[in-house]
């Protein structure tokens, strides 16, 4: 993998979330920035619970595996849009099997302190409130299950199936092509032609960015072949679109950003 999905760090680096708790009734609030945190994430995931409706037509009476769940915030936010869905979460990070059962309140009580919002304040009182209800970051089960191990997909199928549809949530970022074409072929041997990946998209004006500090894996959708010119000198990256690598699969970018 590209990174580190041990440590906690690299989910937290790449979700910066403000919260919107600040001005109004506080002018002297600063705004709370949380990262992968469930009061930021949980409407994050609803965006992208609603970018799969909409783009694979999933109803009520699928069964749906999510490869790299996380802490099962998408598979929340698909059954409260469409309850009676069935689906399995999985995820292979250390980190997230040994967070999952602990809550947020103590990384939200620093954020908070952070921004400025003292305890004993009226405003620190109605900050962690709107930021932290109590609960585990899991409320759905995240299986430790690793979907290129033959034995263990067998045995999520001999548990869980069938599915009717398999995805992967956020993962190609994280993978290199040749690591993301190993994970798209076990994927279809868990239902074949009904797998897609959820996945952010390069767009045209990343080009001019500074490099960032992991490189990542960006694609764009499909058709297109410039891309950073510091992905194009490492010896892991090959296709510049998603759909060239991955053609068997249904990629849906994030954001309403199209499918293929």
């Amino acid at each position: 993998m590209i990174a580190n999905s041990a440590e906690a760090r690299e989910y937290h680096d790449n979700h910066i979330l403000g919260t919107g708790i600040y001005g109004g009734a506080y002018p002297n609030w600063q705004e709370v920035r949380l990262n992968f945190h469930r009061a930021g994430m949980m409407s994050v995931c609803d965006a992208r619970a609603r970018d799969l409706i909409d783009g694979l037509g999933f109803t009520v009476k699928d069964t749906v595996l999510i490869v790299g769940a996380g802490f099962g915030w998408l598979a929340e936010c698909l059954k409260i849009r469409l309850p009676g869905i069935m689906t399995v979460c999985t995820d292979i990070s250390p980190w997230i099997h040994f967070a999952k059962n602990e809550t947020e309140t103590a990384e939200i009580d620093a954020a908070v302190r952070a921004a400025g919002i003292l305890p004993g304040t009226e405003a620190y009182d109605a900050a962690m409130t709107a930021l932290d209800d109590g609960g585990t970051r899991a409320r759905e089960t995240v299986e430790n299950v690793d979907i290129l191990d033959t034995v263990a997909r067998k045995g999520l199928l001999n548990k869980y199936g069938p599915f009717t549809w398999a995805i992967t949530e956020q993962v190609l970022p994280w993978l290199t092509d040749t690591e993301a074409v190993a994970l798209d072929d076990a994927m279809h041997a868990v239902i074949p032609n009904r797998v897609a990946h959820l996945t952010s998209l390069f767009m045209d004006d990343f080009e001019n960015e500074p490099p960032e500090p992991n490189p990542w894996n960006w694609k764009h959708l499909t058709g297109k072949a410039s891309t950073r010119s510091d992905l194009e000198t490492l010896s892991w990256y090959g296709a510049t679109s998603w759909k060239s690598l991955l053609p068997r699969s249904t990629i849906v970018g994030v954001g309403g950003s199209g499918v293929a």
